[in-house]
């Protein structure tokens, strides 16, 4: 009750002293990696899409305080190999990739410079919460050739729960009263480590979102 009520009080300020109060959407690239902790093989970075919404408001002095709600996509690849027994034994190279679909929920603060063309940069928090995990492999025939792929559904595999750090810097357009273009570019990274509970493997999700989207005001 004690943290709800000093929430209420934080925004009941903040809505007295703000100037403006902005909703908006966004959509981007996102191009995600993971940084191995332990026992995972070599991974490269995918590129998904992330889509939401924002709310914003500044203040007086250009300060910004916001958050977003937004269907966060990641993943990486993995490079695995398997033994493949004939005449000799060989081993054979392959790619696997892994989903992960997130809810999540970035608060950040920064500020803001410039009216028509303007720039701004933010720091902050994202939790997010696991919705789907999977994981696409090659699909081998007795002669271990690849005749073609397969989902895993992952999802109970996996920690449900996300904290990452985030550093974003961007800019925009004023298109007119109370409408503003805008595109950023945010990195973050992961300190909270993410397990797969089956085995021992670990790893941190880290990469960076590049978004382009609209922001229009909600009042004075």
């Amino acid at each position: 009750m004690k943290y709800l009520l000093s929430v209420l009080f934080t925004v009941s300020t903040l809505a007295v002293v703000g100037q403006i109060h902005t909703i908006g959407m966004f959509v981007g690239r996102n191009k995600t990696t993971a940084f191995p902790i332990k026992g995972s093989e070599p991974v490269y970075s995918t590129a998904r899409t992330s889509y939401g919404i924002t709310y914003e408001y500044k203040t007086n002095n250009h300060v910004t305080i916001g958050a977003e709600f937004f269907y966060d996509q990641r993943g990486y690849e993995q490079l695995s190999a398997k033994n493949h027994y004939a005449q000799t034994i060989e081993t054979i190279y392959f790619i696997e990739k892994f989903n992960f679909d997130y809810l999540s929920l970035p608060i950040k603060a920064g500020s803001t410079f410039g009216k028509k063309v303007y720039g701004f940069w933010n720091i902050g928090w994202t939790p997010a919460v696991l919705v789907k995990a999977e994981k696409i492999g090659p699909i081998w025939d007795y002669s271990d050739n690849i005749i073609g792929e397969k989902k895993w559904d992952m999802t109970k595999s996996y920690d449900k729960f996300d904290m990452s750090m985030l550093v974003e810097f961007g800019g925009g357009l004023n298109l007119k009263d109370g409408i503003w273009f805008y595109t950023s570019i945010m990195a973050r990274l992961s300190p909270s480590i993410t397990k797969r509970v089956c085995c021992e493997r670990s790893f941190r999700h880290g990469g960076a979102l590049l978004s382009v989207g609209m922001k229009f005001n909600l009042m004075k």
